[in-house]
């Protein structure tokens, strides 16, 4: 079971990058939606994200972060990205909270 919900990430988050590169992206759009698309909306949506934002502080997210990677099998690097990324960001930053 458990390698049944690995696939089905991995061949969600393999679609959404793949869709990711044929958008063009402004030189001014932020940096964090695009990864935190490709890797946090396979599981839920970025409202869930935006909500969070109000609530955790840096140690929080941190664990939050390391879990859904362990979840999602993602390397560190990338885990580090995407928590500079929510760590910096406050309750109703575009790059998260859409409408």
């Amino acid at each position: 079971m458990q390698y049944l919900k690995l696939s089905v990430f991995t061949l969600t988050v393999t679609s959404v990058f793949f869709s990711l590169l044929s958008q063009p992206v402004s030189a001014a759009e932020d940096p964090c939606k695009p990864l935190l698309v490709m890797y946090c909306t396979a599981c839920h949506t970025t409202q869930r994200i935006c909500t969070a934002l109000d609530k955790k502080d840096e140690k929080a997210w941190e664990k939050t972060i390391e879990t859904m990677g362990e979840y999602g099998d993602i390397d560190k690097k990338t885990l580090e990205q995407v928590l500079q990324c929510v760590k910096t960001k406050e309750s109703g930053d575009p790059a998260i909270c859409t409408k």
